[in-house]
């Protein structure tokens, strides 16, 4: 299982790793300073990457914000992944990682998800919720999935159905004064 907890900034996810987790960090404010957990419960690992501290509101900063962090993660164990996005911009490129699950919340987020590649384990659930955001989910037809339940607010929100469909998938969009593109 893999949480992550991204208050804002720029937040690039990937696959490519020999490891479970490579990770590069660049932020300039103390309250940024992220922190990884690993522990095992029931023979299952739990990954947790979220910030040290609680980020102070952004109109009391008085320093220009920078919070980057680049995730890579390995193809050998498959992923439970839990991903709670505040303001960010970024790209999650799951192609090819073995996903078996995805719940994602973004805030007034700029994000790309994209499965560029087929997903070798099955992907039961895709959930998201999103605020007020731009949110493209590409190659959705390579994800492996069996169920995507997406609600948004006011935004942008593009989805791609093309990729490797291997059964066919309950799809439910629900979202509020959005502009939704659909593309197969």
């Amino acid at each position: 299982q893999v949480k992550i907890a991204f208050g804002g900034g720029e937040l690039d996810i990937q696959g490519g790793s020999d490891l479970l987790l490579d990770a590069k960090f660049v932020y300039n404010v103390d309250a940024l300073e992220p922190e990884i957990v690993y522990d095992v419960q029931d023979k299952q690992g739990r990954l947790e990457i979220r910030h040290k501290a609680d980020i102070p509101p952004l109109d009391l900063l008085t320093t220009e914000l920078r919070n980057e962090w680049a995730l890579e993660f390995g193809d050998s164990v498959p992923l439970d992944m839990d991903l709670d996005v505040g303001a960010s911009s970024g790209r999650v490129k799951l192609g090819g990682l073995p996903i078996t699950s995805l719940d994602m919340a973004t805030g007034a987020a700029d994000m790309t998800v994209d499965f560029d590649d087929p997903n070798p384990e099955r992907l039961t659930m895709l959930k998201v919720l999103s605020g007020a955001a731009k949110l493209e989910l590409r190659e959705l037809g390579n994800a492996n999935l069996d169920e995507l339940t997406f609600d948004g607010g006011l935004g942008t929100y593009t989805f791609d159905f093309r990729g490797k469909w291997q059964r066919s998938a309950n799809v439910r969009i629900q979202a509020g004064a959005s502009q939704v593109d659909l593309h197969g």
